[in-house]
């Protein structure tokens, strides 16, 4: 396994193992730099930033240096997306916010790469600068988790406002309420303060919604925080049924 000082390169694929073949390889090649592709923002002239590609002599590293022209803020953001998101892939099946299922799914074909029982040793690594992140057969089940949901709609989840993290992407739990299960919610740096004032209360999140096959949701990628009255303060059919009366 390589260390920190073998590393030369902004962005680093390394393969390591005894059953690394040249297919194996190339397919490990080609999932990954479909990540960084996808996971690119276009440029001014509407392509995406090359990357030029170097295997180090003697080693199992193939370093990516930007091509030329391509902003230096841009290369930081690239670096940055593709560190957490495949941190983030790793820990739990959480949608990264830059990740669009192409790049999910490519990410899935290079988890599927690395070893998956105790005669293939295959090791596959994402270095971004001197830290390294690890893409196992976990990977691949929480991108499959991930992209089994059947469609994605926009519309609303409402629940409690739970456990806010930036551990691998900004995101909070939504204990909803409909269906008595946690909701994870991806949102952008924008809506940080709304969360935190919104921290154990009851919430109506809005944006694109995941759902199972079985219609429960799954994921929010969340576009608006609005906070809801509790439940106790909500008025009661005898309430209603007063004004009602009253009216009449």
């Amino acid at each position: 396994m390589a260390k920190p000082e073998d590393i030369d390169a902004p962005m680093t694929l390394e393969i390591d193992g005894t059953a690394v073949s040249p297919e194996k390889f190339i397919r490990a090649l080609t999932a990954f730099f479909d990540v960084v592709r996808e996971v690119s923002p276009t440029l001014d002239d509407g392509t995406r930033p090359e990357w030029t590609i170097q295997v180090k002599q003697g080693s199992n590293l193939v370093g990516a240096y930007p091509g030329k022209g391509v902003p230096s803020f841009m290369v930081d953001h690239i670096l940055a997306v593709l560190g957490e998101g495949v941190a983030q892939i790793e820990k739990d099946a959480v949608e990264p916010e830059a990740f669009t299922d192409k790049a999910l799914a490519s990410l899935r074909k290079l988890g599927q790469i690395s070893g998956r029982s105790g005669g293939d040793d295959t090791l596959i690594r994402v270095w971004v600068g001197k830290h390294h992140q690890r893409i196992t057969q976990r990977s691949v089940a929480n991108v499959t988790q991930i992209l089994e949901a059947t469609y994605v709609e926009h519309g609303s989840v409402t629940g409690r406002l739970q456990t806010i993290t930036e551990r691998g992407g900004l995101k909070f739990l939504v204990d909803e309420e409909l269906w008595g299960r946690q909701v994870r919610c991806n949102m952008p740096d924008r809506l940080v303060p709304d969360a935190l004032k919104a921290f154990r209360k009851r919430v109506e999140v809005y944006g694109p919604v995941r759902y199972r096959r079985d219609g429960v949701p799954f994921s929010v990628f969340v576009k608006e925080i609005e906070v809801m009255p509790e439940k106790g303060d909500l008025p009661t059919i005898e309430d209603v049924y007063g004004i009602l009366r009253s009216v009449d």
